[in-house]
């Protein structure tokens, strides 16, 4: 009778420790699906906000017309008196601290003297690198303006770099370099733009030079 008791409690004594075993692992189990989870999401999160990655040019008719649509509303807002009057509405195209340095520029000048875009002849647009969210890209051309109401216009050769980012489904300019004078590059005046313009950039004085005939092929 007791050896009957003592081989029953034992069996329970068994059971319990069987449960907690079990309930041990599916713990463990599920602890180790959450930190995968959280690793995947932080993998994806890293890759859709890494820098820039790839090297270029890269031969992507899609990127290039995208950057293509975005220069040429840039030229239509940056080159209009609704910008002038609403430093504001560079937000449609421009985004983080270029956004701010823009504006700034907008409010100190004389709104009489802002250049207003009469055409834009964007001649070569290359892509430099992209990740899913982000392009870095050479433009170059002939903007053509006029100081407000006057009917002289000035057509300006550029060549610049730019840097775009994807905001809420809208692609947005980050920063960009004139470097059509690349004695610019030569002086060493890049070591004076801002910190953010460089982090967004890169190391232009590097990629400059291989750029110094854009558009003149």
């Amino acid at each position: 009778m007791v050896g009957a008791v003592k081989r029953q409690a034992f069996h329970v004594q068994s059971q319990g420790c069987s449960t907690h075993v079990k309930r041990a692992y599916i713990l463990t189990a599920i602890c180790l699906v959450a930190g995968l989870v959280v690793f995947a999401v932080s993998r994806v999160t890293q890759y859709l906000n890494s820098p820039l990655r790839s090297t270029g040019p890269v031969d992507d008719p899609q990127a290039q017309m995208l950057i293509r649509d975005l220069v040429t509303h840039y030229f239509e807002i940056y080159g209009s008196r609704s910008v002038v009057e609403d430093p504001g509405t560079l937000s449609e195209i421009v985004s983080g601290e270029y956004l701010t340095w823009l504006q700034s520029l907008v409010e100190r000048s004389d709104s009489d003297r802002w250049p207003i875009t009469v055409a834009l002849d964007l001649r070569e647009v290359v892509v430099l690198d992209y990740s899913p969210n982000r392009f870095r890209s050479i433009i170059c051309g002939v903007w053509t303006y006029r100081r407000d109401s006057r009917r002289t216009v000035f057509p300006q050769t550029f060549i610049r770099i730019v840097s775009v980012v994807e905001e809420e489904g809208k692609w947005k300019m980050t920063a960009s370099f004139d470097f059509t004078d690349s004695s610019i590059i030569r002086r060493g005046e890049w070591e004076y733009a801002p910190e953010w313009m460089k982090r967004e950039l890169g190391n232009v004085p590097d990629i400059a030079p291989e750029y110094e005939t854009c558009g003149m092929h």
